[in-house]
C-alpha cells in the first residue's frame, strides 16, 4: 500500500483504494514472542518501545497520511481561480 500511495502522490494521480473502503487495523506493537506469553496484552506497547512491528505501524500511518493528501489534492470540490484578466 505504501509504494502505491507514494507513486500516486508523486505523479499526481488518485489512489486506487481509499481508506474509506478498508477496515484493516494496524498491528499491535508487539514482538512475536510476546504473543505466547501468559500476560499477553493485545493492545501492545507504546511506540516509544521499538518492536518488530514498529516500522510496519509507522509505515501504515505514513501511507494513511499520503492517502489523505492525495484524496485532498484530487478532490473535485476544489475551486480553481483564473489568473487571467
Amino acid at each position: 500500500m505504501n509504494t502505491h500511495r507514494t507513486n500516486a502522490l508523486l505523479v499526481g494521480r488518485p489512489t486506487s483504494i481509499s481508506d474509506a473502503h478498508t477496515d484493516t487495523k494496524e498491528p499491535a506493537n508487539l514482538d512475536d514472542e510476546e504473543l505466547e506469553s501468559p500476560d499477553f496484552d493485545p493492545r501492545g506497547h507504546s511506540l516509544i518501545k521499538p518492536t518488530e512491528y514498529t516500522q510496519v505501524i509507522l509505515r501504515h500511518r505514513l501511507a494513511q497520511i499520503m492517502g489523505r493528501i492525495s484524496d485532498h489534492s484530487q478532490s473535485r470540490s476544489r475551486t480553481f481561480v483564473s489568473t487571467r484578466s
